[in-house]
């Protein structure tokens, strides 16, 4: 489940985005909403969402400002701007700063559901990207230890995990031999 923070200053556009959201997206829950950028940045920083959609044009801090102070601190939270203005400086900043969408009020549904499914299939992404360099990372540390000399159960790691590291043992006397070979040579 997806954890979504919803910055509108007007009341009636955080309800009706949050009933929206809970009526078409079962896998995100809206876990909190806030009417000006000020209070969106506490909560973010609190709650840490995956997907923060936020106005642009709020209270005690702008929405772009807010995307900017959080993409520091939450680099795997995904913004999705919507805007009364159809201002180009606007969407170009949106742009530099990363953004996932810029959307324009009155909120076309349809577009929106689209935008909040592609956000969601790149959190996907990134998540199976990030396992896969987890998995990576497992296994290059079993390899650095048996080289080091450390015994450890290859039982331990999965059976893809397994395959790929006697791949990598199979390469390593490879190259092993080559570079024997090689000085001999010399």
């Amino acid at each position: 489940m997806y954890r979504l923070l919803l910055a509108d200053d007007d009341l009636n556009i955080r309800e009706g985005l949050a009933a929206f959201i809970a009526a078409d997206f079962p896998d995100i829950e809206v876990v909190a909403m806030a009417k000006d950028g000020r209070e969106a940045l506490e909560l973010a920083e609190k709650i840490r969402p995956e997907i923060i959609i936020t106005d642009i044009n709020m209270p005690k801090l702008s929405g772009l400002d807010l995307i900017s102070q959080l993409l520091d601190a939450m680099p795997e939270s995904r913004f999705i701007i919507i805007s009364g203005y159809d201002d180009f400086q606007y969407a170009h900043r949106a742009l530099k700063l990363g953004v996932d969408s810029y959307l324009l009020k009155p909120l076309d549904t349809d577009e929106l559901k689209r935008e909040i499914d592609r956000t969601c299939l790149l959190i996907r992404q990134d998540l199976e990207r990030n396992a896969g360099l987890d998995r990576d990372h497992e296994i290059h540390q079993f390899i650095d230890s048996a080289i080091m000399g450390e015994k450890r159960n290859l039982k331990l790691l999965s059976k893809s995990q397994q395959e790929r590291v006697q791949e990598i043992r199979y390469y390593c006397c490879v190259l092993s031999q080559r570079d024997r070979k090689s000085t001999r040579l010399n």
